[in-house]
């Protein structure tokens, strides 16, 4: 009979749990560190092969975990700009599953606004080019929040060298306005008081002189600690010389019979303190490959208020690139200034 007949139900199947692997959480996680990033980024964190991050990316994006955006005005060399790639709220959801410490309440609170977008992706290849050789650093909104800065300043993050100096960045891309020009120059007069140490990355020649030229005629040049360099020199230069001392050696062996330095001497003045013995005489040398501007005006300082008594010359180290940006600094005191070039090949 029909009604006598066992009618075979479909098994009910278990919940499967995929659990992502742990390269796919660290992409995921590092994607809350530094917000934004590039495949070329991330690739250059995680060392994936291009293959694998491709995948990997179309995969993490399929899932919804990630989110694809279109780059602008970063690469100044091609029409085609590429892709960047931000976390999603379920990203985060998974991190938090996995055990991951993830401070910030949503994926909007780290997102990056499309005028931002440029400045933070060029911020990000410092940050990662410098952290294999022992720099750290803090983004943005944890700078501003620590030291009470409007939210609206166009700083982009802390730099932490090796020896645990921090230094606020600033960015430009090819050009500057004059409007911006200005918002740096009174965010830096703001901020003098709680912070003395800054770098000015730049992408182009123009603003990078535009900048030099503008900020050397305030008083933030006298008052602060403030590096410039064009892109990529301020990379490789940051990689291989936190400090002055690493130039100052380097001179040492390329130079080591026409540069002497010495360590017991008298001196009157409180802006050089670096003696050399070059060509016969005593000499301040001054390491300006990082373009300081309060090294620029201790130079100018010294040679008006204590070169009469002390009759030292500058030795400035620069490069071919740099020596007529500097020279054109220090014109007013060129007769006792002496450039000593070193080139890029050398350097690095």
């Amino acid at each position: 009979m029909l009604e006598d007949l066992e009618i075979p139900t479909a098994k009910k199947r278990k919940p499967y749990n995929v659990k992502t692997p742990k390269r796919d959480l660290d992409l995921l996680h590092s994607l809350v560190i530094y917000r934004v990033s590039t495949v070329e980024q991330l690739k250059n964190l995680h060392t994936f092969t291009n293959a694998y991050l491709s995948k990997k990316i179309a995969s993490l994006c399929k899932k919804g975990f990630i989110q694809k955006g279109n780059i602008h005005s970063y690469r100044f060399d091609q029409k085609r700009q590429g892709s960047y790639y931000r976390i999603t709220d379920v990203g985060l959801n998974v991190l938090k599953k996995n055990g991951y410490e993830i401070e910030v309440p949503s994926a909007s609170y780290l997102k990056i606004s499309y005028d931002l977008l440029p400045y933070k992706l060029t911020f990000n290849d410092m940050v990662i080019a410098l952290i294999e050789k022992g720099w750290r650093f803090k983004d943005s909104r944890i700078v501003k929040r620590e030291n009470n800065i409007n939210r609206n300043s166009i700083l982009q993050g802390v730099l932490i060298s090796p020896d645990g100096k921090e230094h606020v960045v600033y960015v430009a891309l090819i050009d500057i306005t004059p409007s911006n020009l200005k918002k740096m120059e009174t965010e830096l007069l703001e901020q003098a008081a709680i912070i003395d140490n800054y770098i000015v990355f730049t992408k182009g020649t123009m603003a990078f002189k535009k900048i030099a030229d503008w900020l050397s005629k305030t008083s933030i040049g006298k008052a602060l600690e403030l590096k410039m360099m064009l892109l990529p020199y301020g990379k490789y230069y940051l990689r291989n010389y936190p400090d002055d001392y690493r130039v100052y050696s380097l001179m040492q062996e390329i130079m080591p019979t026409s540069l002497s330095f010495k360590t017991n001497f008298e001196r009157t003045n409180e802006k050089l303190e670096t003696l050399v013995t070059h060509e016969g005489a005593e000499k301040y040398i001054v390491n300006l490959l990082d373009t300081d501007l309060i090294k620029i005006a201790n130079i100018q300082s010294y040679l008006l208020n204590d070169y009469f008594i002390e009759q030292r010359d500058v030795l400035v180290i620069t490069t071919p690139l740099l020596r007529p940006l500097h020279k054109k600094m220090l014109k007013d005191y060129s007769q006792h200034i002496a450039f000593l070039e070193i080139d890029a090949e050398l350097l690095f």
